[in-house]
């Protein structure tokens, strides 16, 4: 069994204790529901997937490379999240595999590090088929399934290059400011059946963080100034994020919607 990521509880006196992660919950937060996830084999999505798979849920993983997937029990799905009918055959191995789907998390993403003006258009048109074609074809296709069931659930995955962007990823920090405003906007829109939030994860460690090191994996003389922009002087581990998307998607949010939960430590005050 792979190791949950949970790490502590909170006693009665208000104090943090270590919790056995060999000890599945008795009834899991999220027992009984299906949730697809774009991303899923790496980083922030992997952590995910790992975390609501512990929580008892059904996980569908749409991925450009499924080899990477790892986690027993889970489905993956081969395809491309910016093409429509990768999202038509998700849905459908969704349904017959396990019936209806009440979780989305739009988590796929990719990085440019480039000045502006020196990105090329590929590049640039990339950028916005993963972040908002994406984005619409989720919308186009999931949220109809959600509606006839009467039960969705989103989390999209957004950036602090959105709210506190940095210099070299302007056309990035742009996509994802787009799909900050694109949850709050389709949470108004289809409430009360489906609620939308979003995250804003700080510089992650994943894969993308190579991106700002010019593909390399930085020496940790090299990160002083990414700990010198976060108060809690540590980057966002995919555990952070795979606690807050659990808490988002499970009932006991079930009175928010529209939110962009920042899981920065602290980047954007």
């Amino acid at each position: 069994m792979t190791v949950p990521l949970v790490t502590t509880t909170t006693t009665t006196n208000g104090h943090h204790s270590p919790v056995d992660p060999s000890v599945a919950p008795v009834q899991g937060k999220l027992a009984g529901k299906t949730a697809l996830i774009t991303g899923g084999c790496l980083g922030f999505g992997a952590a995910m997937v790992q975390r609501f798979k512990f929580e008892g849920a059904n996980v569908v993983v749409l991925d450009l490379d499924t080899s990477r997937g790892k986690e027993e029990g889970v489905v993956y799905v081969q395809g491309d999240v910016s093409k429509e009918e990768s999202w038509v055959k998700a849905l459908q191995v969704s349904k017959d595999k396990f019936g209806a789907v009440q979780v989305l998390v739009n988590n796929a993403g990719i990085s440019r590090n480039a000045k502006a003006h020196e990105l090329p258009e590929s590049q640039y048109d990339l950028l916005i088929s993963i972040h908002l074609k994406a984005l619409y074809h989720s919308v186009k296709i999931i949220f109809p399934h959600f509606l006839e069931n009467g039960d969705g659930r989103v989390i999209n995955i957004g950036s602090t290059g959105a709210t506190r962007p940095r210099p070299g990823f302007t056309w990035y920090n742009m996509t994802k400011g787009a799909i900050l405003t694109a949850t709050k906007s389709l949470a108004i829109e289809y409430a009360p059946t489906i609620r939308v939030n979003g995250i804003i994860p700080a510089i992650g460690n994943t894969n993308m963080l190579l991106e700002s090191f010019g593909g390399k994996k930085p020496e940790a003389s090299q990160m002083g100034w990414v700990m010198d922009m976060i108060p809690m002087k540590r980057i966002t581990e995919p555990s952070d994020i795979a606690n807050a998307a659990l808490f988002l998607v499970s009932d006991e949010a079930s009175f928010v919607t529209g939110t962009l939960m920042d899981v920065d430590g602290g980047r954007g005050i």
